[in-house]
């Protein structure tokens, strides 16, 4: 894995999740949540945002406009959207060059799943259950821990800009501030955007619903039926396969566990 070393280098970093239900964490399909941190170091910045930008040239030449359509991983891979009328065949198109790109650049992706079921017997346990025991802000706050240490451990001494898409906890604008404990995240915490203002937003968007489709029947709940995985599913496991074989697909918590031996780290991530 590149790592860069140049001080004044900002190392670019988007977080999205899929299978959020809120506090509904016994849906009867959407079983675990899923977060990707797309990360685009300063070195590979200009080469990557110029060779992704196919996607968006194909998708408003399939949807007939002129200005850009925001890419979102759910409307691509089931036909929602600005993409009704779209066949599979050219909405595969889309998929294939940001997958292309994000491999071609070492546009790395940091992953990590929790089934719901699990997390709700864990914090079911404690008594008294903690007020702010909340299930996405929890789960965001675990995961954006992980990510500072991997990117600091990669990527020092370079300071981190951390967007994630908004959502009903963090609105657009806000910034969720971690100020004092990471000293070189810039805006002192993570920044939440628009998703159809920030490609990047886009691009980690179609990751994690890739990631989320795949994972669909990992770690059943047992007083849960089995999930059946749909021909859409198999699709974007054919394209998390991608990722994983192109070598820019890494567990969060497997890529903290190796650079504690950093020795063995970063080749064959």
């Amino acid at each position: 894995m590149e790592t860069t070393n140049e001080p004044d280098a900002i190392v670019e970093a988007f977080i999205d999740d899929a299978g959020n239900t809120g506090g509904d964490l016994g849906h009867p399909e959407q079983r675990n949540i899923l977060l990707a941190c797309l990360v685009v170091p300063y070195t590979r910045a200009p080469a990557f945002w110029a060779e992704v930008d196919s996607a968006w040239q194909i998708a408003r030449t399939l949807t007939g406009g002129s200005r850009d359509v925001e890419l979102k991983g759910e409307q691509l891979f089931g036909g929602h959207g600005p993409f009704a009328n779209v066949s599979l065949a050219d909405r595969c198109r889309i998929l294939d060059a940001v997958v292309d790109s994000v491999i071609k650049q070492k546009a790395y992706v940091f992953w990590e799943g929790l089934p719901k079921h699990l997390w709700a017997e864990t914090t079911g346990d404690l008594s008294p259950r903690p007020a702010d025991a909340d299930f996405w802000k929890s789960v965001l706050q675990a995961f954006l821990g992980e990510t500072y240490r991997v990117l600091d451990s990669l990527y020092g001494p370079n300071d981190f800009r951390v967007t994630a898409d908004e959502n009903s906890w963090v609105a657009a604008g806000k910034v969720l501030s971690l100020r004092g404990r990471w000293p070189r995240l810039l805006n002192e915490g993570v920044i939440f955007r628009r998703s159809d203002e920030v490609r990047g937003l886009q691009v980690a968007d179609i990751l994690v619903h890739s990631l989320y489709r795949t994972n669909k029947s990992s770690c059943p709940a047992p007083d849960k039926p089995a999930v059946t995985l749909s021909n859409t599913d198999k699709l974007a496991s054919s394209y998390t396969q991608r990722l994983a074989t192109g070598g820019v697909l890494v567990s969060l918590m497997h890529a903290a566990s190796k650079l504690c031996g950093r020795k063995d780290f970063p080749e064959g991530a």
